[in-house]
């Protein structure tokens, strides 16, 4: 959250594109969400206040099998670890964020910075999700499937919206996403879920 005593304090930001290329048995395959994130200078205690917004990156790997690069805490950093070298030891400081949001091209994420991967292996129920490794797309997708990189560009490009609801059809069931349906989920679906969106759209109650 953002907070802090200085009622205007310094503010960094910037739109982020997060780019997924996949090498599967038909060609390469592509997917891209924009997501914004804020840096402000540090509060009282020498917290940098932070937040991000937007939702995860959707891939179609192979027909109606999709590949999912959450969203989460790390969507904050990963524009400091993808421009590392220009950013140098400075990252979660007022130079890194100043570079961080005038770079510009497309640069590739470090493999350990990659954000967690998922997929759903039967796109239509939730509690199928899968973690992915990714050194080994293989596993969850056949052979074949690879991960060709996965790269940080940023953009002036909107913020993306509406592609993962679009794909996932239950993020806006009630009967899914309240209780008790929401309680009967497997942990590992509820984290996965919770990481799809950085806001949840607002769902009527189940009983009206």
């Amino acid at each position: 959250m953002l907070a802090g005593c200085n009622p205007f304090p310094v503010t960094w930001q910037w739109n982020q594109k997060l780019t997924i290329e996949v090498v599967t048995p038909q060609g390469v395959t592509s997917g891209s969400a924009v997501t914004h994130v804020i840096w402000q200078d540090a509060n009282a205690v020498g917290n940098y206040p932070s937040s991000y917004s937007g939702e995860a990156t959707v891939v179609e790997v192979l027909p109606k099998q999709y590949l999912f690069a959450l969203v989460g805490e790390e969507t904050k950093y990963i524009a400091m670890h993808a421009f590392e070298k220009e950013i140098g030891f400075f990252s979660v400081t007022p130079t890194g964020f100043s570079v961080a949001a005038q770079m510009r091209g497309s640069h590739d994420v470090p493999l350990q910075y990659y954000p967690s991967l998922v997929t759903f292996t039967d796109i239509s129920d939730p509690r199928t999700v899968q973690w992915v490794d990714p050194k080994n797309l293989s596993a969850s997708f056949g052979p074949g499937v690879t991960l060709k990189r996965i790269t940080l560009e940023i953009t002036n490009d909107s913020v993306t919206e509406g592609k993962i609801e679009g794909v996932l059809r239950w993020l806006n069931d009630p009967a899914v996403m309240k209780r008790p349906g929401w309680s009967s989920l497997p942990i590992n679906s509820r984290r996965a879920i919770g990481a799809l969106l950085s806001h949840f759209p607002d769902l009527k109650d189940s009983h009206e």
